[in-house]
């Protein structure tokens, strides 16, 4: 009988301590994603630009750049993926160019599709969350 009681004890114990590992819910991710909301603009030429080119983030756990990591184009109105960063990374800053749909990397350097521009602050990332990046008239500069 005490055999018993031990084995249906036992197999209470497990089941229970089994379910509540199953229960504990995943740890969110930390992520970030880019958002182009830059209004698209004519050159002289008549060449549409609003596309996001070499866009580079760089990740920082303080002052220290932790990571970089190199994005695929992000056409006008368009969204990057979520891309997951390690829990310890703190903050993200954003570089980029702006292209037509040709690429102009035999123009001079100063010209404008040429010109790396930023984000104009440090965008800080909550453990566990989504940060949004979006990219327009009022958060970046050359």
């Amino acid at each position: 009988m005490k055999a018993t009681f031990l084995t249906i004890a036992t197999f209470f114990v497990i089941l229970f301590v089994s379910c509540e590992k199953e229960n504990d819910p995943e740890p969110e991710l930390t992520t970030y994603r880019i958002i182009n909301n830059k209004e698209k603009w004519v050159n002289e030429d008549g060449l549409e630009y609003g596309i996001l080119w070499d866009v580079v983030v760089f990740c920082y756990v303080g002052d220290d750049i932790a990571r970089q990591d190199n994005l695929e184009p992000i056409h006008q109105g368009d969204t990057s993926e979520k891309i997951e960063v390690e829990p310890n990374f703190e903050k993200v800053k954003v570089s980029f160019r702006f292209f037509s749909e040709n690429q102009y990397y035999n123009y001079p350097l100063d010209y404008p599709g040429r010109r790396i521009k930023y984000v104009m602050s440090f965008y800080f990332l909550k453990e566990g969350e989504n940060t949004d990046i979006i990219i327009d008239e009022e958060t970046m500069y050359d």
